[in-house]
């Protein structure tokens, strides 16, 4: 069920962010705020303030804001793609999920459902920022169900989330790609599915041991260094787009190497530089990807800012891919 904009603002909080005066024209006076404001935009931004589904709370329920932060000193031009997407089209902030306990997957999993369908239904594009990753699994399924028919899912992440319930909790943060495919049989075939950044010893053997029974597409960061960055993507693009009506491209920001990423709840070594998960995102939103999210990360833990920095960049190569298939089109 979708809602009007009237309806969905009893579900949102919009915080005001207190930074100085910026220098330059940046994204923050470019990008518009509030639901009248959606009704209007390409691209709605809405952030998920939750982190139940973490195994302990250390701070990425105040991810979305952490993003909007280091969003503000970036501008709307692409060095890569020519393009200033702020000439192409219009991107809208509504604001946060009125999280009002956040312990409760039930409320919080249906209000993103609220959410997604609403600016599926009005044509937008949804970013979602996080938050913990089990929040994916409810704007996953809202973005099939949406379509109605099977979609694609490009998943980047050191963790294959496809584990059983973690101390009796089925949908904590490392299960929700197990979730998605499971309960979504008839919408996201594990041949439309492509994992990406794994590495090292940061999964266990049981949760690569579902993810082969799964029977998804994994791509490690070994095979994207002999393949090429962009063509990774590219290739990934290919699987996910192969008889499916959309794609959703999801960004746990532990795919980062911890150099690029130590504020995320599992930072390890050995993962994406911070140029190479730009140029994947890109990619993958000059693919075609018709909505997205960013999450796992954790402001109060972060070292001079760069893990929120490098989200902001991934959530402004979404924008600015969509913007360039829009130039494209033209």
């Amino acid at each position: 069920m979708t809602l009007s904009y009237k309806e969905l603002a009893g579900l949102l909080v919009d915080e005001e962010l207190t930074a100085n005066e910026p220098l330059h024209a940046s994204f923050r006076e470019k990008r518009r705020r509030g639901l009248d404001a959606a009704a209007e935009a390409d691209v709605v931004m809405f952030g998920v303030p939750f982190d139940a589904g973490t195994y302990k709370r250390f701070g990425v329920q105040e991810g979305p804001m952490g993003i909007r932060r280091a969003l503000e000193g970036f501008r709307t031009y692409s060095i890569e793609l020519g393009i200033d997407f702020d000439d192409v089209l219009t991107v809208a902030d509504i604001g946060n999920l009125d999280v009002q306990d956040w312990n409760s997957y039930t409320d919080t999993f249906e209000n993103i459902g609220r959410v997604m369908r609403t600016l599926l239904a009005d044509g937008r594009m949804p970013i979602m920022l996080g938050g913990d990753h089990s929040i994916s699994y409810p704007a996953i399924r809202a973005f099939a169900e949406h379509h109605a028919k099977p979609i694609g899912l490009i998943w980047l992440d050191n963790h294959y989330d496809t584990m059983e319930p973690f101390r009796g909790d089925p949908l904590f943060c490392g299960c929700p790609l197990r979730n998605v495919i499971t309960s979504l049989p008839e919408l996201v075939r594990p041949r439309n599915v492509v994992h990406i950044g794994s590495r090292g010893f940061g999964n266990s053997a049981s949760s690569a041991r579902n993810a082969r029974e799964l029977g998804f597409h994994i791509l490690t960061i070994g095979e994207m260094e002999e393949r090429g960055v962009a063509a990774t993507m590219r290739h990934a693009v290919e699987l996910a787009t192969d008889g499916t009506e959309a794609f959703y491209v999801t960004v746990d920001i532990d795919s980062a190497d911890a150099l690029y990423a130590p504020a995320t709840q599992s930072p390890r070594p050995g993962g994406f530089t911070s140029r190479e998960l730009m140029t994947l995102v890109r990619e993958a939103s000059l693919g075609g990807a018709a909505a997205a999210d960013v999450v796992e990360v954790a402001p109060a833990i972060d070292l001079g800012g760069v893990t929120a920095l490098l989200a902001a960049e991934c959530v402004l190569e979404v924008i600015g891919g969509r913007a360039a298939r829009a130039v494209n089109r033209g």
